[in-house]
């Protein structure tokens, strides 16, 4: 429990003052010579998803151009501004401080603010903010460790230049408060204004929590305070998240715990306990949750601060405080586990409230794909929504930390997106390399490949002969092609119990799901190795999904079509699965965690082993057939009999030697219920090649 200061007490800061100067308001006036207005954000990709008031469905669109296969923007900052709209901050390549704004549906005018205004590149991330006065603000560190403020404001005098005036918005001022109030920081700030006055928390170099206040003490305009040496408290990891409870006029400051707790949720509250004017807590330690891995978005929801972060594992963890006379209870719920068909999330969520409606939204591990988790009641239930899936396809994979903001009770979300979709539809598998070219122009929407083989030694999968890489073949004439195709990497895997070759010796027992986890690890490590060195060879694409194959040593199922019966028997065999998936995803993501991971398995494996539930996107294997009916040779549909929220597409082989015309009939059977997947694979004649055939994809 944490005591809290007594109600009535409107603090924002009651400490000594670490540094302070004198803010002089000219001092660090924009230059008044018109600086050429950036009209539209330079080299940026920033995706925007909106969903009006009560509306069902979001759209989805490209706020910035630039080059479309590479991640430009890295988090997106956004807040409601001064006019009942929503302004956006991010940060270009060249550290440039980009700004939109606008109505929540757009259109929004984009000025580069570094630009105008001449500040040095930013190496933290831009936070837009409203003044108590009522001026768009933007608050960001440089990359020389200083914080800088800058404001819009339309009523500066500004002298004539030649044709004309200076455009009304680009009217900003700056002013570097590390000058003016003292210590180097780094990271990305989270601002607060209340009462007329506005906080800037932020991380010193070593992790102190820092904040800078324009609270006119000593006579001093911005004065500089290090709480976490006011609170005795720890040295952050994690940018700070901080928040206004109106309830008990207090500002609360939460972040993770660089050490010795790495991960803890720490809340530093002004409360005065033990003599000092800020205090801390352990909220991960007091509710016995995870750590959590990336940083923390913190709301106050329900009349309670609430906070969510991702585990390791990519669980997403709400704590919410309850105020109950002078102390503060915490309670948590782990949201991943509670709504059906969430898929693990990575780095830090965002979070918005409007009403009784708290949305928090996250990149998913794996997926990449932007989710959003909503409730209409405090600690859920929670329903889960895949943005990027009903977003029209502006994007398909996001990455860092998203922007969720509430205006007028309608929700956008704000993202980095990494590339133009991968484009859905069908492809080919396995088809003479050769033809890959072929392929993409005829108009195949997808290229899938085997990358290695099961291997009868650590790391358990292996490339088919020593100078052999399809894999990367495969990438080399998609990058050539310049068009965007769906490349699909398959690598097969072996369990446990594989008989050794000459080259290692058998593996020491027992069995076990850790034997599994490791193979998974392996093999996932030495294939993200791989893929990642593709880029010294000119390289400079990677697969869409990095995809686990379970036809490996020792029994062509990699060792995973364990008993089914009795219960405890099939649990194990479950069990199995999960680790060497986990192993899988673990592996890839701790060599580089923007591959994607997944999994292929056959229907009879999906549905027995309960596949639906663990978190990998899902390829599902199934086989076309071939009758004669009155002499006349029919195609055979196998029925689909696996389902499950992950599934994202179909790789069909034939168990005969179709013809061009039966593999184009297969293509269009895929795009109707009820495959419907999004993307598919065919396998043409052994060693032969087919078009699609009329009205491709």
């Amino acid at each position: 429990m944490v005591r809290r200061r007594p109600r009535g007490v409107p603090t924002v800061l009651a400490a000594a003052a670490l540094a302070s100067v004198a803010a002089a308001p000219s001092a660090l006036a924009a230059p008044d010579s018109h600086a050429p207005r950036a009209t539209v954000a330079r080299g940026l990709s920033l995706v925007q998803f909106a969903q009006g008031a009560g509306a069902p469905g979001w759209a989805a669109r490209v706020l910035s151009t630039g080059d479309a296969a590479t991640t430009t923007v890295s988090s997106p900052r956004a807040a409601p501004d001064a006019d009942g709209g929503v302004q956006v901050a991010y940060r270009n390549p060249a550290g440039d401080a980009l700004w939109l704004d606008g109505p929540s549906t757009g259109p929004f005018t984009a000025v580069d603010l570094t630009a105008l205004t001449g500040i040095p590149p930013l190496a933290g991330e831009p936070t837009p903010a409203v003044s108590p006065h009522g001026l768009d603000e933007v608050f960001a560190v440089t990359r020389a460790g200083h914080l800088v403020q800058l404001t819009w404001d339309p009523y500066r005098r500004v002298p004539q230049v030649p044709g004309g005036g200076v455009p009304r918005l680009d009217r900003w001022t700056r002013a570097d408060l590390t000058r003016l109030a003292g210590p180097l920081v780094e990271g990305t700030p989270s601002v607060v204004v209340v009462a007329g006055v506005t906080t800037v928390l932020v991380r010193s170099p070593l992790g102190d929590l820092m904040a800078f206040a324009n609270d006119g003490q000593r006579g001093h305009g911005w004065n500089a305070y290090d709480l976490s040496l006011i609170a005795a408290g720890p040295r952050l990891a994690s940018d700070p998240a901080a928040v206004y409870d109106p309830a008990t006029q207090q500002v609360r400051v939460a972040g993770t715990e660089l050490a010795p707790h790495r991960g803890d949720v720490v809340v530093f509250a002004p409360n005065d306990v033990g003599g000092r004017v800020w205090s801390t807590m352990d909220v991960t330690a007091a509710t016995k949750t995870q750590p959590v891995a990336g940083g923390v978005a913190a709301v106050v929801y329900g009349g309670s601060v609430t906070l969510l972060g991702a585990s390791a594992a990519g669980d997403l963890i709400e704590l919410a405080g309850v105020d109950t006379g002078s102390t503060t209870q915490w309670a948590s719920n782990d949201v991943t586990q509670a709504t059906p068909g969430s898929p693990p999330a990575a780095g830090t969520p965002s979070a918005s409230v409007s009403g009784n409606r708290l949305a928090v939204v996250a990149v998913a591990a794996s997926w990449g794909d932007l989710v959003e988790w909503t409730s209409s009641q405090p600690s859920g239930p929670f329903t889960v929504v895949d943005l990027t899936e009903t977003g029209a396809g502006a994007t398909r994979t996001v990455a860092g930390t998203p922007a969720a903001v509430f205006v007028a009770g309608a929700l956008s979300v704000f993202a980095a997106g990494v590339k133009l979709p991968a484009p859905r539809g069908t492809g080919v598998y396995a088809i003479p390399s050769a033809r890959w070219g072929r392929a993409i122009t005829d108009g195949w929407r997808v290229l899938g490949v085997t990358g290695g083989l099961g291997s009868r030694c650590a790391p358990w999968t292996a490339l088919p002969a020593p100078t052999d890489q399809p894999d990367e073949a495969v990438g080399a004439v998609i990058q050539s092609s310049h068009v965007r195709e769906t490349w699909l990497s398959f690598w097969t895997v072996s369990g446990p119990g594989t008989a050794p070759s000459s080259q290692c010796t058998a593996e020491p027992g027992p069995v076990t799901a850790k034997t599994f986890l490791a193979h998974g690890y392996a093999a996932g490590r030495a294939v993200a190795t791989l893929i990642d060195a593709y880029h010294a060879q000119g390289l400079g694409l990677k697969p869409d999904w990095v995809i686990f194959d379970p036809e490996g040593y020792p029994d062509n199922h990699s060792g995973l079509w364990g008993p089914t019966a009795p219960a405890p028997a099939l649990a194990r065999s479950v069990a199995a699965w999960y680790a060497v998936l986990q192993g899988w995803r673990t592996g890839i993501a701790s060599v580089d965690p923007s591959l994607k991971a997944a999994l292929y398995a056959n229907q009879y494996e999906y549905m027995t082993y309960h596949l639906s539930g663990q978190p990998l996107p899902t390829f599902i294997a199934g086989a076309f057939s071939e009758t004669t009916v009155h002499g006349r040779s029919q195609l055979v549909v196998p029925s689909r009999t696996a389902f499950g929220p992950n599934i994202l597409g179909f790789a069909m082989f034939n168990s005969f030697v179709p013809t061009c015309a039966q593999v184009t009939d297969e293509r269009l059977l895929l795009g109707a219920a009820p495959w419907g997947g999004a993307y598919n694979t065919i396998q043409v004649p052994p060693g032969k090649y087919c078009p699609p055939g009329p009205n491709p994809p």
